[in-house]
């Protein structure tokens, strides 16, 4: 069985996430629209042309999810303020992507 979130809390700078075996993950929101991974936001040269690798969106301090919906029983997408939408965060990539002391820490030995 994968890991899903039992929880999902938007504060006013973080998202929060509860997870099934009891983890608990918190993003700042610039840094998770800054970690988006959709062909736009990744320069995807297969769907916007050869050459077509843009810079990194600039993304505001006050940035925040204005809609959050679950995609399957495997990600999120997220509805920025900035109107972007296109990203899916998997549960996967969201657990390798958490900022906590724990997961920092088994980060750093791997």
């Amino acid at each position: 069985m994968s890991l899903q979130p039992t929880n999902i809390a938007v504060q006013e700078k973080v998202l929060e996430l509860a997870w099934s075996d009891g983890h608990r993950s918190v993003y700042g929101h610039k840094f998770l629209r800054e970690s988006c991974t959709c062909a736009l936001c990744q320069g995807e040269p297969l769907l916007f042309g050869k050459g077509y690798f843009p810079s990194r969106p600039q993304v505001s301090e006050d940035i925040k999810p204005v809609g959050i919906g679950q995609v399957g029983r495997y990600a999120l997408r997220i509805e920025w303020s900035d109107g972007h939408k296109a990203g899916i965060y998997t549960f996967n990539y969201l657990r390798e992507i958490c900022q906590c002391e724990e997961c920092k820490a088994r980060k750093s030995k791997q």
